[in-house]
């Protein structure tokens, strides 16, 4: 796929439909009567692309919180939401549970010196619970005259992002007194763009990158929901004349540098096409629900976070937050200065699948992966690279799955002396030891195998290795939901937990 700037050819077809105009709202129905509750913050932990593409595939990915050594009062399960397949959109959409899908739960913290023995039931694993409006609901609707369009630039005081919105969603993002929030801030002097071995523009270290260091925030661009190509049934308008409005109502800087970014249509058979819709399906993000009356995902286009290139080893990953209405990048790991800095466009559980099927979805992208996964799997070379993903498939389903069972198994062999805790400590090894070889930062297995080492540290009164499991456990934590689980804590105080010296003890969680 090249990336980065268009040629001059597609870029003029972009200039033309960014005439100057002002950002002012164009509404196609009166707003609704009704007063909307104030919209809460959520946190998204994909970082996705495509999807809008109509030969993407709906997945769940799923995400774990564990269930800290010293487990805190209160704990945020962290949801991911599969996209209505009606919709022909891509892959997952991280949000939390139906109804409060754009609220995220402030995880309490205990109070000095108190602990309270995990429990697994206490551990949240996410479920696809909620449900998406399908498309014969939302045609129902709109023939109804229930569904309501608006072009709007928000937020008010910046104007910076161009936005189609339903029902809903505009009026609840302002009844919030305090929304936006500012932005966060990120690193400075941590990345350059410039040209890339995998295929136009990408962002590169300039320094060493520490794992979960802020290293892009952004506000979009653009955002539109993943009922986009639906939009005719409502006035009859086609995608393309509604994305030519967005971008006329952008600021020109904007305009400009939504018109460079990369369109991997232009070199296909489909390269006559709309350049605006491109650019859209090229490098839309999911950013998840937005607070309204219909249950559909919405997907953004940012001017930098959109250029990072794909790898199945990604070095980052991303999260969606509602509140200040940006995106944040931070490093999955130690990032060495120089090194192009990557993440992946496929779900985590598409990156656990064998190098073939990796290749066909990202043909759509009309590139070919260069990283060492799929490099591995050329004539030449170890092809060990299938077996280890598949393995690790494997343990991913297992635990999101039984994840509640395979915790009870763990604390039985911890407690009873007659079972082997050695074996049990290897097996995580193992694992944790074929994700290194894989260069990848699984959440769901990575929070169950920290979870675990750190226990039978504890248990066997291990200090030193409690402090570096719950501080692995803490950052993945961090990492993907937004909160350590109380790991942090674990790591201070090792010895007020209550798995401290729990080996055979037979003390019930």
């Amino acid at each position: 796929m090249k990336r980065g700037f268009l040629n001059k050819d597609s870029s003029a077809k972009c200039t033309a439909a960014t005439a100057s105009s002002p950002a002012v709202e164009a509404s196609v129905a009166a707003p609704t009567t009704t007063t909307p509750p104030a919209a809460k913050p959520v946190t998204s932990p994909t970082f996705k692309r495509g999807f809008l593409n109509k030969e993407s595939r709906t997945k769940h990915t799923p995400s774990v919180s564990d269930t800290p050594a010293i487990a805190t009062s209160a704990t945020t399960p962290v949801l991911t939401k599969p996209v209505a397949a009606d919709f022909k959109a891509v892959g997952p959409v991280a949000s939390a549970p139906a109804k409060s899908s754009n609220t995220l739960t402030a995880e309490a913290t205990p109070e000095k010196g108190s602990v309270k023995a995990p429990s697994p039931q206490s551990m949240g694993i996410s479920r696809p619970e909620a449900r998406m409006c399908t498309s014969e609901e939302f045609h129902e609707k709109a023939r109804q005259g229930a569904v309501q369009r608006i072009m709007t630039c928000l937020p008010p005081d910046t104007l910076e992002t161009s936005c189609l919105f339903f029902t809903g969603v505009k009026e609840r993002l302002l009844a919030c007194p305090s929304w936006p929030a500012p932005v966060p801030k990120a690193a400075q002097n941590c990345y350059r763009i410039g040209d890339s071995l995998l295929g136009g523009l990408g962002l590169f270290a300039v320094r060493n990158i520490k794992l979960r260091e802020l290293i892009v925030v952004e506000r979009p661009l653009l955002i539109v929901p993943t009922a986009l190509r639906m939009e005719n049934e409502i006035q009859h308008l086609s995608p393309e004349q509604i994305l030519h409005g967005l971008i006329k109502r952008m600021p020109p800087d904007r305009a400009a540098q939504f018109c460079a970014l990369s369109n991997c249509r232009r070199n296909r058979d489909d390269a006559n096409g709309d350049p605006l819709m491109g650019i859209v399906d090229t490098n839309a993000i999911s950013i998840g629900n937005l607070p309204g009356e219909l249950e559909m995902t919405h997907g953004a286009i940012f001017n930098v976070i959109s250029r990072f290139n794909h790898s199945c080893s990604p070095s980052v990953a991303g999260s969606w937050d509602v509140q200040s209405f940006s995106y944040s990048v931070r490093a999955r790991r130690d990032i060495s200065a120089g090194e192009e800095l990557t993440y992946s466009y496929l779900t985590s559980e598409q990156l656990l699948t064998p190098c073939a099927e990796r290749t066909a979805f990202l043909k759509g992208y009309n590139f070919k992966c260069k990283c060492p996964s799929c490099t591995d799997m050329e004539p030449g070379h170890s092809n060990q690279s299938d077996d280890n993903r598949k393995r690790l498939g494997m343990s991913r389903t297992l635990t999101v799955e039984h994840s509640e069972t395979m915790f009870r198994e763990c604390q039985t062999i911890i407690e009873n002396p007659k079972e082997d805790v050695n074996e049990l400590e290897r097996g995580s090894l193992n694992t944790l030891g074929l994700m290194e070889r894989e260069q990848l930062v699984d959440d769901v297995i990575c929070a169950f195998h920290y979870s675990c080492l750190c226990k039978v540290a504890l248990a066997t009164k291990n200090e030193k290795k409690a402090r570096k499991w719950a501080l692995k456990a803490a950052d993945n934590g961090r990492l993907f939901n937004g909160s350590d689980g109380g790991f942090t804590r674990s790591a201070q105080y090792p010895r007020q937990s209550p798995w401290w010296g729990r080996r055979g003890c037979g003390v019930a969680a």
